[in-house]
């Protein structure tokens, strides 16, 4: 029994201390990688910051180092693909936000229906603007208010008047609020997005090299991801342009 503890112990202690030389290894790349990026080294900075990506680790913070040594190496795709990476972990932070409009000044390709639907428009805040995580905790706090305010009415009956129209308007703000968090799970957040590497794509009919180019998509084109068969993307950029593209040809979002 003191043996088989013993052997426990052990085993613990160590993959305790490998997470922390993990970690240690994590944060020595990012260090090296500010460090590079400060001196003007952009390639050595990406080459950090991807080691830090490879060894498993993700932040907001990362991605848009990683996308601003991008963007100095004069990779744009890499450069907004990043970007955009970025804002799914921190949807409002204004430098992410600021530079990725920058960065998609200077690209060529733009979709015919840029314009957001009214749906979207209406409901961007909650779309795009706060993170799942965010809209969760909304929700949950809106519950408790619901709770709350509920049990204070029950026990406070004849003294609060406004009692019912509190716990109505926090049922009517948690009602809304977990239908938007339902309609993040179902339908926005499982829609996959991806950007346009190379400096020119020709977009197929057919996830073949034999099909027929439909047309041309150039570095840093966004597009929605339908579809992957193999080697091949089946992606849609605007009313009546889709097509597919080679998988090393794209990244995803």
């Amino acid at each position: 029994m003191k043996k088989a503890l013993c052997v426990s112990s052990v085993c613990a202690f160590l993959l305790f201390w490998g997470g922390v030389i993990h970690a240690e290894n994590y944060r020595d790349d990012f260090y090296r990688g500010n460090i590079a990026y400060e001196k003007g080294d952009y390639a050595g900075a990406v080459k950090e910051y991807t080691a830090c990506i490879d060894a498993g680790y993700e932040s907001g913070n990362l991605y848009y180092n990683l996308g601003n040594a991008y963007y100095k190496a004069g990779n744009t795709g890499r450069a907004i693909l990043f970007y955009e990476k970025a804002l799914m972990l921190m949807p409002r932070d204004a430098d992410t936000r600021a530079n990725l409009a920058f960065v998609m000044t200077g690209i060529e390709d733009r979709p015919e229906d840029d314009r957001p639907a009214w749906f979207l428009r209406f409901f961007s805040f909650f779309v795009s603007d706060v993170s799942l995580d965010g809209l969760t905790v909304l929700c949950a706090v809106c519950w408790w208010a619901v709770f709350i305010c509920a049990v204070t009415y029950l026990f406070l009956r004849g003294k609060w008047q406004g009692g019912p129209r509190y716990v109505a308007a926090a049922g009517i703000t948690f009602l809304f609020l977990s239908v938007m968090l339902v309609l993040r799970l179902a339908f926005f957040d499982m829609v996959q997005n991806g950007i346009i590497l190379d400096k020119e794509v020709e977009v197929k009919y057919g996830p073949t090299e034999a099909d027929a180019t439909a047309f041309t998509l150039h570095e840093g084109s966004k597009v929605r991801v339908e579809n992957i068969a193999h080697d091949w993307v089946q992606v849609w950029f605007s009313a009546g342009k889709a097509g597919w593209v080679r998988k090393n040809s794209i990244g995803i979002i």
